[in-house]
């Protein structure tokens, strides 16, 4: 079974910001708290960090451009979440059937808080699959979506 219910890693979206393009046209920015093991006295990766994160890394997340203990918080727009879903779907078809479904991409108030608060709990219930699923902590993309930093933009907190 792919959801194996131990973690790789623990996402937890912590809080949204408001931002705007260089455009001017605004949209949300939804920050991703990452938890990551701590090895154990052999060099090992833990199940259970010393912060109570569960959760094994694996080969996939450490093997980027740099450590995942230097950067715990990363903030993505929701259009890289779409990419990401879209990679997931083209590279692990095996999952797809589990894959838990985005929210929808809505033009007509997309800033407002009711949307945002219901963007969020969908989008923590996606991040919970990722965490949950081992062979996406492999996936290039998913990588790529972990390790990058959080974005310079301007913005305001929400």
């Amino acid at each position: 079974d792919e959801a194996e219910g131990e973690c790789w890693c623990r996402l937890r979206l912590s809080h949204t910001t408001l931002c705007a393009d260089a455009r001017g046209a605004e949209f949300t920015l939804y920050h991703i708290v990452i938890g990551w093991p701590e090895p154990d006295e052999e060099g090992e990766e833990a199940s259970e960090g010393a912060a109570g994160t569960a959760g094994v890394v694996g080969g996939g997340c450490s093997g980027g451009a740099r450590r995942p203990d230097e950067s715990n918080e990363i903030a993505h727009r929701y259009s890289d979440f779409a990419a990401l879903d879209a990679a997931i779907r083209e590279y692990r078809p095996e999952v797809v059937g589990m894959l838990p479904p985005l929210p929808t991409s809505m033009t007509i108030n997309k800033l407002s808080s009711n949307v945002i608060h219901q963007r969020v709990g969908s989008l923590q219930v996606y991040l919970d699959f990722i965490a949950a699923t081992h062979s996406l902590a492999h996936l290039e993309h998913v990588r790529k979506f972990l390790l990058s930093p959080t974005s310079h933009l301007q913005g305001m907190s929400r």
